[in-house]
């Protein structure tokens, strides 16, 4: 029994020493091993690849086939691709393969850099196993560039703000060659990622809050912010010719806007999407687990809320407006709340759950342990259910691909009856 013990005690010495390079290889391996399963194309992959397959390479501009939008960058890079590999679904899926990992692994060494050591790995824990994260990583549409676009800003911000785990001050700013990295990056992504206006409005609003009172701070920002607007709003202005005139995408989407006039129908659908990375128990018809499981849920959110307010303020401030944002713009119904659309802010949910984690209010040690493990295996269960690397998934009831979406399942939240879209077939 004491060697038993004893060899337990060395395991788990071993798995905190090594905690880093486990769950970076873990991660890394497991959007590898999904990229090489090459499944055939999903529905949303086909109706793009069209575009991909039946247009010249740098034509970028005007209607789209199957009423896609795509970032023209993105767009551009997949004819590329096609112009030289052919049809594969591996070359196709580089592209997202690339982004996903390294949002991941960029993930995990900003959480290991600026957050507590707990709260660290709990937050990359999640991330290497949420199989959202997995699934985009194999998957030829931009959500993983949505992804990777967020992370880079957490990182911009973490340098801009000099928050880190331990609440010290960096000692000066960024060198020149790291200006020159990040211009290009503000430049670049609008291109590759429709969704980071919204991280990246979000950061600028922050940097505008922290530095209000300090001029000469928002004069050096000022051409970094330029910059970007001209870049965003090019790429934009792209993306809307790609829409064709008279489509009914919108209203085929319209259970993923958030209702202006509706607002416990939006508190529920707010609440089904945060709850996202940790969405095990609200994947099967049980409401005795099911419930309880999303109030734990709903607590651990406040909880670690509350908590990364007080020891990471500017990072919540971050994170509230980034959501706030995409709410505001699903209101406005510019864009639509829901799963894949909004994987971007996982890198800004996690980090709550984590914190909520971490600094449960338990004084019992094995208590906390062993929900702290429940909690960590959760997003393998989920995995599993989900099968992000299987040849077919099976489309829920809305039309999506979660099975989490609880509250229009019991009555708590109606959907407004949308005719079925037309096709825009050829006269």
């Amino acid at each position: 029994m004491q060697a038993w013990a004893e060899d337990l005690h060395s395991l788990r010495l071993f798995l905190v020493r090594n905690a880093w390079p486990i769950i970076i290889s873990t991660g890394v391996a497991l959007r590898v091993f999904g990229y090489f399963c090459a499944r055939w194309f999903w529905l949303d992959e086909s109706m793009l690849l069209s575009n991909v397959r039946d247009a010249p390479v740098f034509r970028i501009v005007g209607p789209l086939k199957q009423e896609q939008v795509v970032p023209p960058g993105f767009l551009l890079s997949l004819r590329a691709i096609h112009s030289i590999f052919g049809m594969g679904v591996l070359p196709l899926r580089f592209p997202a393969l690339i982004a996903g990992t390294a949002a991941f692994v960029l993930f995990v060494l900003w959480a290991r850099r600026f957050l507590p050591f707990q709260v660290a790995w709990i937050s990359s824990w999640l991330m290497a196993l949420n199989a959202d994260a997995l699934y985009y990583c194999q998957e030829m549409k931009p959500y993983a560039f949505d992804l990777l676009a967020t992370v880079v800003v957490l990182i911009l911000l973490a340098q801009d703000t000099r928050e880190n785990s331990q609440g010290s001050v960096r000692p000066r700013g960024p060198a020149a060659r790291d200006r020159w990295l990040r211009l290009a990056f503000l430049l670049t992504i609008p291109w590759f990622s429709i969704a980071s206006v919204f991280p990246l409005s979000a950061y600028f609003l922050t940097l505008m809050l922290k530095n209000r009172g300090d001029k000469a701070v928002l004069k050096s920002k000022l051409p970094f912010a330029l910059g970007w607007t001209v870049s965003f709003l090019a790429a934009w202005g792209v993306e809307k010719s790609q829409v064709v005139e008279g489509s009914v995408l919108w209203n085929f989407w319209d259970f993923a806007f958030l209702k202006p006039l509706r607002p416990l129908d939006t508190l529920c659908v707010l609440a089904d999407n945060l709850i996202n990375p940790l969405h095990f128990a609200t994947s099967y018809d049980w409401p005795w687990l099911m419930f309880p499981w999303i109030a734990a849920l709903s607590l651990l959110l406040i909880l670690g809320l509350r908590h990364m307010l007080h020891e990471a303020r500017w990072l919540t401030i971050f994170s509230v407006a980034a959501t706030s944002l995409v709410a505001l713009a699903s209101f406005a119904r510019f864009y639509p709340f829901h799963g894949r659309t909004i994987v971007f802010l996982l890198p800004c949910v996690l980090p709550v759950f984590a914190y909520g984690l971490a600094r449960l209010p338990i004084r019992s040690a094995r208590t906390r342990k062993v929900i702290l493990v429940f909690a960590l295996v959760t997003p393998t269960l989920s995995a599993a259910h989900i099968r992000p690397f299987s040849d077919s998934r099976l489309i829920s009831f809305d039309g999506d691909l979660e099975y989490d979406h609880f509250s229009p399942r019991y009555g708590v939240v109606k959907r407004a009856n949308t005719p079925p879209p037309k096709l825009n077939t050829p006269k």
